[in-house]
């Protein structure tokens, strides 16, 4: 029998195929523990729009359908910062404040006092050898400031042509002087920073199907410097085309527009200089351009929905987004917990096994050992090295500490996801209450409702009031997660990029979700004023004044029939309206203030036909800087398509705006099941064949692992690689009964196949 020679890479291959086997990875750089990888997947079950408490619209026009990001390319973010100036690349060109000025010849006599004419000499003849010398000055008896003022002395007189560094040898030192090449160090080619340029270099970074931190990690590397250099005002998601503002401090802007084209979906502009960073939250709203496929409508009825919603607004819902992307465990859940003080019941949710996971990952078989045992130690022992997540992290730090002490446990997971997980809580809570205020009360201001003090902060409410406190946190969140993931293997762990809707059924990782207006949102211990209206009041405001409290203890609740909504959906989940500050004070709410409806500014819209599924309909800021063609309009075309442009403030979630106007459910599983619409339907009736599947048959599944692993191997791994195969074939029959099961029931029929 010739084992293993007649599959794709064993697992003892390295880094791709190795000695027969299946394709995989085996020793060095393997995705799983041991290599064994399997392409098993269940679609997660996800969130739809009534279990977010997302019910109500505010137009009574028609809806139509449509199909939200069937690409990537279908929807394009674009910043735009507090002067309300939108974020597109228009240039890769260095500013002329930096460029270094042409240097005149150096004096043949030496003008420094610290270096001798005999010196002198050498420079000059250093500087015109073709060969690589160095001169060397002694300078152990001078002070630190001594030395650095020889330092800024040769680069005032040389600039970027050499390079000079201190060299400590023992109790001597001496300052290195070389010629500026590539090969010199890094750390020596510093130059001299010009005084009319600020220190902290801004710049437009355009992206395609990256978040943001994928794309920090990325430009980190190419340029030498760790992830949490980085200064951003807000996280963009990963499925689109983004633009957004970064800064960095004192990076030659050369090297940010030379040394990053190596990557084909990241693009550096607009460099300029500025004397303080970003920080989070630093920016007024998005710019949006979405366009939706296969849409069902004539323009009559479009233009009269885009108008309403120009006119009216749209509800400022929470989107699914908000919620994570499983139903069996949302985020939401993990909040009540946390905000309880049921940190152990928080912990074992956020460990819990899913059904839609690959059960041959490391990850999956760690999280089904600790719910069966509750050892963190032992399910660490089932995990890679390389293995980089949230619920890693988490068993990692309950292995380290005591097994029950969950919130310390807990502080090992980035702080954001943490807020995460009770501002998801929030949310829903805000949701629901504004779904029952306008089917009771409408869209009509009510005497005991809020609306803030000062008018002048109400776009930026949860924007502004927010910049101070989350700018002390970026930095430290940034610092755990470079801590916590390597950069090769964070990608090697996210190898599977969809590059289109349908592209989501066969995703099955952990992400940190993110909304459309991205940055990251957290409750501020000052809140804004706000004023409860009365019967006189009312003439003077209108429904777009309103705004609805995030649960807090630093919040006024609606002064009318609201206030006792809140307190039934709280007192649920055996809380009170005053959600007094936790023992643990990561966990306390102080709370917030959000508008009840949103208008999107500068909203335009237009038609467009097109033939192919993936055929382009928007051209991105930078495809448009370089001159790529807007896409054709073929009037014959089979599809139509809606591309819709607006703004909105930060925090309004996009998804939000379009539901208005297409009023279906804004699920991703629904808008997967639309973008079939191209798929040619088979009428051949399905044959039923009895299933032979090798998950299911006993024995083929045993001739399988001989023929993948042999009895040739050394009698460790022979062990090691049957405890593996045993565990992963438990978990498969279990989810392949589940799974034939719910076939069965949908009416689906097996049909035979080799795995």
């Amino acid at each position: 029998m010739n084992r293993g020679n007649n599959f794709r890479g064993n697992r003892r291959g390295g880094r791709g195929r190795g000695r027969g086997g299946f394709r995989g990875r085996g020793r060095g750089g393997n995705r799983e523990k041991g290599g064994f990888q399997s392409n098993f997947h269940i679609q997660p079950e996800k969130l739809c729009e009534t279990e977010a408490c997302i019910t109500e619209y505010i137009s009574s026009c028609e809806g139509f359908s449509g199909v939200l990001k069937s690409c990537y390319s279908d929807f394009h973010v674009n910043e735009i910062n507090l002067n309300k100036e939108v974020g597109v690349i228009t240039n890769q060109q260095i500013p002329e404040a930096f460029k270094l000025k042409k240097l005149e010849k150096p004096p043949t006599e030496t003008p420094m006092a610290q270096i001798s004419q005999e010196k002198w000499d050498a420079i000059l003849v250093m500087l015109e050898s073709k060969d690589e010398v160095k001169v060397e000055l002694d300078v152990t008896e001078f002070t630190k400031d001594q030395r650095s003022e020889v330092h800024q002395q040769l680069k005032d007189i040389f600039r970027e042509k050499i390079v000079s560094s201190t060299v400590v040898d023992g109790e001597s030192k001496t300052i290195q002087l070389q010629k500026f090449s590539k090969n010199a160090s890094m750390r020596n080619q510093s130059v001299q920073w010009p005084k009319e340029c600020g220190e902290y270099v801004h710049f437009l970074l355009s992206k395609e199907n990256l978040d943001t931190m994928d794309a920090v990690m990325k430009l980190g590397n190419v340029l030498h410097i760790k992830s949490s250099a980085f200064n951003y005002a807000g996280v963009k998601d990963r499925r689109a085309k983004t633009t957004q503002w970064l800064s960095l401090r004192k990076v030659e802007p050369w090297k940010l527009l030379f040394k990053t084209k190596c990557y084909k979906n990241m693009h550096v502009g607009n460099i300029t200089f500025k004397d303080k960073p970003l920080k989070l939250g630093q920016l007024w709203g998005n710019r949006f351009k979405i366009a939706l496929r296969n849409v069902t409508a004539d323009e009559t009825l479009i233009n009269t929905a885009l108008e309403s919603l120009k006119e009216k607004g749209f509800i400022n819902y929470y989107g699914l987004q908000r919620f994570g992307n499983d139903k069996e465990v949302p985020t939401f859940k993990i909040g009540i917990k946390l905000l309880q003080g049921n940190f152990k019941e928080a912990v074992n949710l956020i460990l819990k096994p899913k059904k839609c996971e690959n059960p041959t990952l490391d990850i999956t078989l760690a999280k089904i050992i600790y719910e069966e045992s509750g050892n963190a130690k032992k399910a660490c022992e089932k995990l890679n090295r390389h293995t980089s997540c949230i619920e890693s992290t988490l068993l990692q730090a309950l292995a380290k500490h005591a097994s029950t002490d969950y919130v310390t446990a807990l502080e090992a997971v980035p702080r954001n996801t943490r807020l995460l997980y009770i501002h998801s809580y929030q949310s829903l809570v805000w949701n629901e209450v504004v779904s029952k205020r306008i089917k009771q009360f409408g869209l009509l201001p009510i005497v005991g409702d809020l609306v803030l003090i000062e008018e002048d902060n109400a776009d930026q409410m949860e924007t502004n009031s927010t910049v101070e406190s989350n700018c002390n946190e970026q930095s430290k969140d940034k610092e755990e997660l470079e801590n916590k993931t390597d950069k090769s293997e964070k990608e090697s762990m996210n190898t599977e990029t969809a590059t289109d809707l349908n592209a989501e059924e066969k995703i099955n990782e952990t992400e940190t979700i993110v909304a459309e207006n991205e940055e990251t949102e957290e409750m501020t211990d000052n809140p804004p004023k706000v004023k409860i209206l009365t019967e006189d009041d009312l003439k003077n405001y209108t429904i777009f004044d309103i705004v609805l409290p995030l649960p807090g203890h630093n919040v006024i609740y609606p002064n009318n029939e609201i206030k006792k909504i809140y307190e039934d959906i709280l007192a649920r989940h055996g809380f009170r309206l005053e959600m007094p500050k936790q023992k643990v004070k990561s966990y306390s709410l102080s709370g917030n203030y959000r508008k009840l409806i949103e208008l999107p500014q500068d909203l335009e819209w237009k038609c467009i036909k097109y033939n192919q599924p993936r055929d382009l309909l928007i051209r991105s800021d930078f495809e448009e800087m370089i001159k790529i063609k807007e896409p054709e309009d073929p009037k014959d075309g089979k599809f139509n398509s809606l591309v819709v442009k607006f703004n909105l403030v930060s925090s309004s979630y996009a998804t939000m705006a379009l539901r208005e106007i297409l009023k279906i459910d804004t699920s991703t599983q629904t808008h997967i099941k639309l973008n079939k619409y191209h798929e040619t339907p088979n009428t051949e009736p399905a044959k039923e064949v009895t299933s032979n599947s090798l998950l299911t048959d006993k024995d083929k599944f045993e001739a399988f692992k001989m023929a993948v692993f042999g009895d040739n191997e050394v009698e460790d791994e022979e062990n090691s690689s049957k405890r593996k195969i045993d565990e992963v074939e438990t978990v498969v029959f279990k989810k392949m009964k589940v799974e034939d099961e719910k076939k069965k029931d949908e009416g689906i029929k097996t049909q035979a196949s080799l795995v």
